[in-house]
This record gives C-alpha cells, structure tokens and sequence, in this order.
C-alpha cells in the first residue's frame, strides 16, 4: 500500500493534470501552428449518424462574417426534419462553453418522395445558387409543390425560405406560381426544371427561368425569364413594344451555362436579359420598361449581331458584353468586342414640333402609338398620352413647352425615371389628323451616348481582339478581360505565343497589359463561360475582388507570365495533366494586384517543381447529388489571402502525400498549412468568409478533442478562434489509488470563552479528557512514539552549600 505521503502526491498530480488539460484545450494546442493567430474549430456536429459531410464546395456557403456556414451530407443527422438525394444543413457559431462552439440545424424540408424520373433527370430538390450573405435567405427547388399551391401542383417548383438561420420547418414562398393550373409535363418536358438566375441584395426580387407559361401572355414552351417581386410574379422578358417575347434567358441563360453573374442589380430595380430569337440583350427596369443594351450609335448602323451578356455593376448602370457588331465609330474589325453600356449623367430629350391650326397628331414610341392630341394641346396632355403607352408608363417622361404659332414652341419631351439616362428609341409622329399642308415631327435635341468600346486597340489598327470577360468590380470601374489582339505597344501577341490570349485590364478609360494565356482552355477557365463540369479542375477558378484592385486567375504554364509584375517564373511541373499539350503541367492560381502592378504566383512550390494542381473547388463521393452554381470565396475582399488545395507540399510540415489546403498571405508573400499536413486522407477547401478570418475545410483527422470520429467534418480555421476543448475526466482509479488522503484529527477545542483570551488573562489549565488513564502518586504521564506512559519522577540530588561545612 501507498504510504500517505504518496498518496497526496498523487491526488495533487491528478487535479494538475486536469488543469492542465483544461488550459491545453482553452489554448488550442493545435492552433500554435496555425498562422495569423488561427485556431482550429469543429465546424459540424460531433455526432454525424456515422456519416460524412458531403466533399462538394458548390454545396458550402460561407456567411460573409464567418459566423455560419451550410453545407450538405447524404446522411439525415442533427434536427432534420426532410431529406433528399442529400439533406443539407446550416452551423452557426454559438461558443457557448461546454460544446464544441458551433450549432447545426437541418434546412431541408418535408416533401414527397422522389420519383424515379426525377433521380434520372437530376430534378432531385436542393437549396441552388448563392444563399443570401447572411445565410438568412435562399431559393429551393423543390421536386413537386407543397399542398396549398394548387396551380403547380404537378411541376417543380422553387420556393424561397427567409429564416434559414432558425431551426424548425421554417418560412417558405412559392417563387413560381402560376396562373392556371399547369398540366403533368410530358415527353421531353419532364426533363426541365426551373433554374434560379438570381435574387436582390435582401431577396425581395428572385429572377428564374422556366418553359412553363406562368403570367397573362406568355405561351409557347420556350425558355423564359421570370421576376418574382414581393409575392408576384411577372414576365422579365417584355420587348420593346410591350409585348412579351416568345423566349428569354438571363445573360448567358441560367438553364445553359447555370452561372450568370449580375444579372440583376443589387435593389432588383435592374434586370438583364437577352432575347435568343433577336440576339439582342434588354434591360427591365422597375418592372415598366425595357431599353436595348447593344443599339448602335454609329451615324450610320451596321447589320445587327448577337450580343453576348457578360456582367454588370452591381448597382446596374454598368453592363459589359460582346458583339461583332460595331456600335460605335472606330469599330469597325467585324470581330468580337468588348463593349460597356453606361448610364449617361443627363437625360435624352426629344422635340416635337407641330405646325397646325386645326386637327390632331399621334405620338409612337416603339411600335405602340398615343391616343390623338389635339393641335394645341397643353404639355401635360401630352406627358399624359404618353404615359398611358405600357411600354413608357408614369413617371418616366416629362413634357414642357407648347405648340406656338407655325410650330415656333415646340413640345420638349424629356426620358426620365426608369428611362433616365439612358439612350431610347426617337418618338415618331403622325400627322394624319391634321388639314393638308400641317405637320408634325420630331427631332432628339439632347442625344444620350451610353457605349464605351473597352477593347479598342490603341495602335490604331482594329485588331481582332476579345474572348472572355474574366471579372467586374462592383462599381464596374475596374474590367478584366482577354484578348488576342495586341491591344497594347508591346504586350503580348500571337506572333510571340501562337495560341491563349493576352489579359488586360480596364480602368477609367485606361489600358494595362497583365500577361499572356498560353492555353485556350485556361482562358476559359478563367471566364464565367464556364463554372463546372465532370471534372472539377474544370471549375472557374478567376475571382476579382468587389474593389477591382485584385484579380486571381488559374494557369498551366508561366509561359508568358514570367517577367510581368515583376514575377521571375515558376516550375508548373510535368506530372498533373494528362493533355499532350500541356506536357503534364499543374494549374497554379496566381494573384495580380491592380495597384502595385505586381504578379505574383500563390501557389507555386518556391525553389521547386509543382507536383499537384492548386484547386478552388471539389467534388467527390457525391452520390447523386445535384451542383449549384455557387463558387468558393477563394480571394478575400481585400485581395490579401488566397485559399487553394494541392497535393503539392509546399512547407516541410506537409508530410501525408495527400491533398492538404493553404493560404497565401500576400502581405508576406508567405505559403501557410492550414489542414495539418499528416492526415491519412485528403482535405478540401470548402469555402471562407469575406474578410478570410474564417476559412473552412472538410478534414477526416481528429484536430480537436470534441471530433470523436474519422468522418469527414468541417472545419474552422479561424484568425483568433480555437475553443476550449471538452475537459477529461482522471481516469478510474485501482488499488492503492482509490484511497483518500488520511485526514488530520480534529483539535480539541472549548466553547468561544475558553479559545479568546486577552491580554491580561491566564493561561487556562486543561484539564484531562474524560476517561484519560491518571498516573499514580511519584509518576506522571509521558507520551513517547504516540503512545502516553506513567513514568517515576527523578528525585533532584541535594547539595549541599560550602557554609553547611
């Protein structure tokens, strides 16, 4: 047995290691590796029903704060209360002490079984696209309706829930409804499904597409634009003359390329779309009228082309695209270019002379014409005509002036609210109703220019130039685009690289050289053509901060880059693709910081050669679930970090052979780990905050103690985060162990009177306690060993004095 002393040595051992325990997990241990101050932490639920987080970025959306996260599984777990090919949900950080410091609930609502067909046709029900930024607010595709909508009961549907953050069945609305009664599709209809094309900043406008005939005048079983606004649902795709086109596609057409990039502004006031039977694009505004983006305003017009939509402002009064057409003087090459249409600071006004006594005039405005006006009408009667047309309606004309003697004053007709600034269809004048000889015309007094031609070569020549629009910055001041041509003296040309295209960048008016493609499907790669396929290294990989100041692209060789920016080259590796033309070189993402002009290569494996390609996204054991169109915050807002998988080890402390993901601090210039470097499986980038102090990744390792699987989990690598582990209970004790420290007896003590004592009273004499053995005459009690004993007293010897003798 332990002697006593031993034993208290290890109880004391046993309450420090507890401790000790306890500060290791508020510490994090494993966040002293992480850089920028980060720490790990457990993202989704401990207990997953033992399965695994589904390894699909589209399926991760960040919140932009970083304080939420959805994410999907094909496993129901946590509250769920529906389920589908995969059951999605939403973690939010709680810190709440005692837990792992996120909570999950499920978002996928009670429906009806799938049907077989669906599963073939991929109409299987998902949440699609971008959520809000706040994670509150997303679109469903739901595989058939629920009870109460009676008109849609047999078709897909897409609804909207508005508090995703809230656990429970939750809030949503029909965004497609209809009419009439739609009928069970059938033939080759059964395969389509409604395509969400975008929503408003705070989702109070949904634009989406469908074949079906939902609103007053919609027929046919083309592809057409639809807004839902506020409850209703009304026609996007609304010509010029007010009536509604047989088909329309949101920019590009959600249903083709299943990405289109601002396609209404940040209010909803603005919608765009393009009209596949002219191959013009539109703008809706406000839900009242329609202008053309791609009218020429060259003094005498070129047969019309096709315009490609490309993106916008966020705010709208931008629109890029492309046409071969040539809009303004100077264009002339007959090839693809890239144009801008840009809401004008003035207002077109237009005037209206009528030179009458007697009779009436009409007034028409794309096709539609005005009551008769009487010859000498007051201005506000013709405001008042001219509003009662759809295609014009209140508010967007204002009228001054008067007729006068011979025509003298004529009408001005100015195109504000929905039309203002912007560059509209001339008023055309009907005389009929007025004597012979009196007339009527019109003449635009104040024209409105609203087309920039940003691919304009600067030598003079008019080369053909553009391929693809890479991105936008919010505002629309800054554009990234490439193009073949060369654009500027000495840049990039095909005389130098036979293939690709050179990227450039717009800004105010201002050309700037970034480098050259060398690869056609990297010029692809990089444009919002193309955003997913089978193969998730064919994912957009170009991002462009909402300032415009940074722009991350992907490329396979350095051919073309090195030398630009400053950037001295790096080793692409010949062991990633299996193209023959691309010798087995791996994709890096590479970051161009608009300010500075300097190029630098995020990924590249310094004083090495590449041995994995760098990806933004991942799609893996996914069953049949369905893509969305959303894309992973690869680039924070303020273009310093960039987040990316590789196989590649880039720090000695990638060890596992296995793909692990980074960051890359441009501040620095520095490569960071993020996963740890010697897991037996592959980690992936899912998706990370705005500001990129959350950046989220799914793992199998067990990084923190309250992971108690080898399930893939998501995880938080979080700047300043790192929550407290669950504390460790001592293990269960055996033997010696389980006995308690011996106790010390208790004193003997009197009543309060007997202890105080002041400073002049006595010593008080104790008395033996009761039952004490008594020493008998000539002994007292000695206590030697513990142990009390009557002892004889020692008689003192006598001494005698020297007077005695």
């Amino acid at each position: 047995m332990l002697s006593s002393g031993k034993r208290r040595a290890r109880v004391r051992a046993l309450a420090v290691g507890v401790l000790c325990a306890s500060v290791v997990g508020m510490l994090s241990a494993s966040a002293w590796a992480l850089p920028a101050g980060r720490g790990y932490e457990l993202v989704s639920p401990p207990d997953k029903n033992g399965g695994d987080v589904l390894a699909d970025t589209s399926h991760a959306r960040a919140a932009s704060a970083g304080d939420a996260i959805g994410f999907a599984s094909l496993t129901a777990f946590a509250d769920t209360r529906g389920t589908g090919i995969e059951t999605e949900y939403i973690s939010e950080r709680a810190a709440v002490p005692g837990t792992p410091g996120w909570s999950t609930h499920g978002i996928t609502p009670q429906q009806g079984p799938l049907a077989a067909t669906g599963a073939v046709f991929s109409l299987g029900p998902l949440f699609d696209g971008e959520f809000s930024p706040d994670l509150s607010h997303a679109v469903y595709r739901a595989f058939g309706a629920f009870p109460s909508d009676v008109n849609v009961q047999n078709v897909p549907n897409l609804y909207m829930r508005d508090d995703l953050r809230a656990p429970g069945a939750g809030h949503y609305q029909l965004l497609t409804d209809s009419v009439t009664v739609q009928p069970p599709p059938s033939g080759f209809a059964i395969t389509r499904r409604p395509m969400l094309a975008g929503a408003s900043a705070d989702f109070s406008h949904v634009i989406f597409e469908s074949n079906l005939n939902l609103t007053p005048g919609a027929s046919g079983g083309s592809t057409k634009l639809y807004e839902w606004h506020d409850g209703l649902v009304r026609p996007v795709g609304v010509g010029l003359d007010g009536t509604v086109a047989a088909g329309s596609v949101a920019g590009l057409g959600a249903s083709i390329s299943h990405h289109t990039p601002r396609t209404i502004s940040s209010d909803g006031s603005r919608i765009f779309f393009t009209d596949p039977g002219t191959g013009n694009l539109y703008a809706r505004i406000d839900g009242a009228v329609t202008t053309q983006m791609n009218a020429s305003e060259k003094a005498s017009p070129e047969s019309p082309s096709t315009a490609t939509y490309w993106s916008a402002s966020t705010d709208g009064t931008r629109v890029f695209f492309t046409t071969t057409e040539g809009l303004v003087e100077g264009d002339a090459n007959g090839d693809n270019d890239l144009y801008m249409w840009k809401k004008a600071d003035s207002d077109e006004t237009q005037g209206v002379a009528v030179d009458a006594t007697s009779g009436t005039f009409t007034l028409s405005f794309d096709g539609q014409a005005t009551s008769a006006i009487v010859f000498d009408a007051a201005a506000d009667t013709v405001r008042t005509a001219l509003e009662a047309l759809s295609n014009i309606g209140s508010g967007n004309v204002a009228v001054t002036g008067g007729p006068g003697g011979g025509g003298a004053a004529p009408y001005v007709v100015r195109f504000i609210g929905s039309f203002g600034g912007a560059n509209v269809s001339e008023l055309s004048a009907d005389a009929s109703g007025l004597p012979v000889g009196a007339s009527a015309t019109v003449e635009t007094t104040q024209p409105v220019q609203n087309l920039t031609l940003i691919s304009r070569d600067t030598s003079g020549a008019d080369a053909p130039v553009t391929r693809n629009l890479m991105g936008v910055s919010e505002d629309g001041r800054y554009v990234y685009f490439t193009a073949s041509g060369e654009l500027l003296a000495g840049a990039g040309s095909f005389d130098e690289f036979p293939d690709g295209a050179g990227m450039y960048l717009w800004h105010d008016g201002a050309l700037r050289y970034i480098g050259w493609l060398l690869r056609l499907d990297d010029v692809d790669r990089n444009s919002p053509v193309l955003t997913w396929s089978t193969t998730v290294k064919n994912a957009l990989t170009v991002r462009v901060t909402p300032d415009g100041r940074h722009l991350m692209f992907g490329s396979h060789t350095d051919v073309g880059l090195r030398g630009q920016g400053g950037f001295a080259g790096a080793d692409h590796g010949t062991t990633c693709s299996f193209d023959p033309e691309a010798a087995g070189a791996c994709r890096e993402l590479y970051l161009y910081d608009a300010d500075t002009g300097s190029l630098r290569c995020a990924s590249c494996h310094i004083g090495g050669s590449a041995t994995g390609d760098a990806l933004t996204a991942h799609r893996s054991n996914s069953g049949g679930s369905l893509l969305t169109s959303h894309q992973s915050h690869a680039l924070s807002d303020d273009g310093r970090y960039v987040f990316f998988a590789t196989e590649d080890p880039l720090v000695p402390q990638d060890v596992n052979g296995k793909r692990d993901v980074y960051v890359y601090d441009a501040a620095t210039e520095t490569q960071h780990l993020l996963t740890s470097g010697t897991s037996s499986s592959d980690s992936y980038l899912m998706d990370a905050s705005a500001s990129g102090r959350d950046a989220f990744f799914l793992t199998r390792e067990r990084l923190v103690g309250w992971d108690v699987d080898d399930n893939y989990d998501v995880y938080d690598a979080r700047v300043g985060g790192g929550l407290p582990d669950p504390v460790t209970a001592p293990a269960e004790c055996s033997d010696d162990a389980c006995q308690a420290p011996p106790s010390a007896a208790p004193a003997v003590l009197g009543s309060a009177s007997q202890l105080f004592r002041g400073t002049e009273d006595p010593a008080p004499r104790l008395r033996p306690r009761h039952g004490a053995r008594r020493c008998r005459h000539g002994t007292h009690r000695v206590v030697r060993r513990g142990k009390a004993t009557c002892v004889r007293k020692h008689k003192r010897p006598q001494v005698r004095s020297r007077r005695a003798k």
